[in-house]
């Protein structure tokens, strides 16, 4: 593993904000996992949000850009630093106080952030609001500090780029359970899986299935990629 000032200069070169190499020096400290899974899912959501405008009506605006959602990914889950390594790491069934503090994660990360980027705090605190996993995630879309997002850029665009981070995610862990498995494109079984779990938001409208399988393929991608770079 590459030292820490080594990882660091990276993340600098890369032009991150101080504030999130910060970030990123202590997620990789408390948990080596969770801080390679954020880059993975920054790169994922920068990919799949550029994508997403390519796709929308000529001349619709986006207050929310690439880059923010880059920031958002290599982030997202900073607030999993306040809970310990030892439940982190837990492979047994979590108690209902594990949970409860596993759920809070998205808002105490958007708390962290939310001085250096209200955007990136914005998208932060909703990236589990899809796609739900068995932990119940407290719902904050209507407390005051959603309400200021939907103020400052409407909030239909704060949940697209919820949505958007919380599929890019779920694609990282996805491929990533798939052991030793390489090549040039996700299974179908893989997909049609990954598929199902937002069924719920495909109905609703708030996602269109080759997001999901565009998510998948670059999580592949930058998976394979991650091998060939080393550590970050």
């Amino acid at each position: 593993m590459a030292p820490p000032e080594t990882v660091r200069m990276k993340n600098e070169q890369m032009l991150l904000p101080l504030w999130t190499v910060e970030i990123m020096g202590k997620l990789r400290s408390h948990n080596t996992n969770i801080y390679q899974h954020s880059v993975r899912a920054g790169f994922i959501a920068y990919a799949l949000w550029k994508n997403f405008i390519s796709r929308r009506v000529s001349g619709e605006q986006f207050e929310i850009y690439p880059h923010e959602l880059f920031l958002s990914g290599f982030v997202h889950d900073c607030g999993k630093l306040y809970i310990s390594p030892e439940i982190l790491n837990k492979t047994e069934p979590l108690s209902d106080e594990e949970n409860r503090l596993i759920g809070k994660h998205p808002y105490t990360g958007a708390q962290m952030v939310a001085k250096d980027s209200k955007v990136v705090a914005d998208i932060i605190r909703g990236h589990h609001r899809f796609g739900k996993n068995g932990i119940e995630y407290p719902d904050y879309n209507l407390n005051d500090d959603a309400r200021a997002a939907k103020e400052r850029v409407g909030y239909s665009t704060v949940e697209q780029a919820q949505i958007v981070l919380a599929i890019a995610d779920k694609a990282d862990v996805a491929i990533n359970r798939i052991n030793g498995l390489h090549g040039v494109e996700v299974d179908d079984k893989s997909r049609s899986e990954f598929i199902e779990r937002f069924k719920k938001e495909i109905d609703e409208g708030l996602v269109e299935e080759i997001q999901l399988i565009n998510a998948l393929q670059y999580a592949w991608n930058i998976g394979i990629a991650q091998e060939k770079w080393g550590d970050f």
